[in-house]
């Protein structure tokens, strides 16, 4: 079982793995957050051909795929409930959040 004070603290942690100084809240969003079955990755302009990687908070990647639109839908229905750690990423950009299913 995980302890909510460890949880807490991992994602509290997760919020600074931005790899580079130019990056912002606005490189992109999901939505909805808490997700059910799905969710939308949304990206500006030069950032819609990318990757996702979805981990759990013991750091193994349950899921990764590319992007190929500004707007991608993606299936999580086969995850278990719980936090998991997304990170999307081009040739120039990284960023990472969080999201609860």
């Amino acid at each position: 079982a995980i302890q909510l004070s460890n949880l807490i603290n991992y994602e509290q942690a997760c919020t600074s793995l931005n790899t580079n100084e130019d990056i912002n809240n606005d490189t992109f969003a999901i939505y909805p957050n808490p997700v059910k079955n799905k969710f939308t990755i949304n990206t500006p302009g030069e950032a819609c051909n990318g990757k996702y990687t979805i981990s759990n908070l013991y750091g193994q990647v349950v899921q990764q795929n590319k992007t190929i639109n500004c707007t991608t839908s993606i299936n999580v229905s086969a995850l278990a409930k719980g936090v998991y750690v997304l990170t999307y990423s081009n040739d120039h950009k990284q960023q990472t959040t969080t999201f609860l299913k």
